[in-house]
């Protein structure tokens, strides 16, 4: 992940850029595939005798922008608070990813009696897709929530399979003719 750093009428000190790195960097645990984050970090003015200090962070993903913004008493606290508002954006949209998957990706199959000998099977639709590279299938594989995909490699045209390593990383098993 590419994170940016930038401040609008303040100073970035080695602390303020530090914590804003741990806190905003926690959120990727969450949801892997964020390519670039924009923090904007502003110091405004008012006629009032305070000051408000407002965080602005912008999140890129291979399919859509996420943003999220905090005001706090100083930048600490407007950071705490947008990283809790990207926070739970992004569980959002990992959940519907989750749901959206399940709801299409499964097909049902009838019960079974408990008294048939041998292993149970059950079959996943797949879909017949275009050739596509191996990163390309990954993505399809996070966004399905499935353990390992099927795909024709757009630059072998051959059969591949993408799977889920235990460590978190993803294997790539190619088919030999």
């Amino acid at each position: 992940m590419n994170l940016i750093l930038s401040g609008r009428g303040l100073a970035l000190d080695d602390r303020l850029r530090q914590y804003a790195t741990d806190k905003l960097s926690h959120v990727e645990r969450f949801y892997d595939r964020i390519i670039k984050m924009e923090v904007e970090l502003r110091r405004e003015r008012t006629a009032r005798r305070t000051d408000r200090h407002r965080v602005e962070v912008t999140v890129m993903t291979p399919k859509e922008i996420l943003r999220a913004h905090g005001e706090g008493i100083d930048h600490f606290a407007a950071i705490d608070i947008a990283a809790d508002r990207l926070e739970t954006q992004i569980k959002k949209k990992k959940e519907k990813l989750r749901d959206h998957a399940h709801r299409n990706g499964h097909v049902q199959t009838p019960p079974s009696d408990e008294t048939e000998p041998g292993p149970r099977i059950v079959r996943l639709q797949q879909l017949a897709t275009k050739p596509i590279t191996a990163e390309e299938a990954v993505v399809e594989l996070d966004d399905r929530a499935l353990n390992f995909l099927l795909f024709t490699d757009a630059e072998t045209m051959r059969a591949s399979v993408v799977y889920r390593r235990a460590d978190g990383s993803f294997g790539v098993v190619e088919h030999e003719s």
